[in-house]
């Protein structure tokens, strides 16, 4: 029993430090797309430049992320066929994060309509998520 309890709480623990890791790159990845897509990148494009980015940096260093790893299989997804609302879709549901289903939602979004303000979106969608991280006692000091 003991044995079993341990286990899931191994499980829990890495759970937990992923979640923790990939909403600490959050507003890095959303500042980057933002930039890629700004400077007249296409949204794939922009992501399979973060993923080589990613690949060079893992290979550079040997260390891997979480993030990381998801924009690598996004963009695996996409060179295999996958349209591109259903490998945002699938980004968003693989690591199950508000944060990350919002910005997949908009970015299905922006593909299904076409609208303006996708940059303006994300770029709010961070601030959001950064207020909520920065307890209000250390915001004035």
């Amino acid at each position: 029993f003991l044995l079993i309890f341990s286990k899931r709480q191994e499980r829990e623990k890495a759970r937990k430090l992923r979640a923790e890791e990939l909403l600490a790159e959050y507003p890095r990845l959303i500042t980057k797309l933002t930039l890629y897509t700004g400077a007249g990148m296409s949204l794939r494009g922009s992501w399979e430049r973060l993923g080589a980015e990613y690949r060079a940096k893992a290979e550079s260093t040997g260390k891997k992320s979480a993030i990381g790893e998801e924009i690598l299989m996004l963009v695996g997804e996409l060179k295999n066929g996958t349209s591109e609302a259903r490998a945002y879709e699938a980004f968003g549901r693989r690591i199950s994060l508000k944060p990350y289903l919002r910005c997949a939602s908009l970015l299905v979004s922006q593909l299904q309509k076409g609208s303006g303000g996708l940059r303006k979106n994300l770029e709010n969608d961070v601030l959001k998520l950064q207020e909520k991280l920065i307890p209000l006692s250390s915001a004035y000091t």
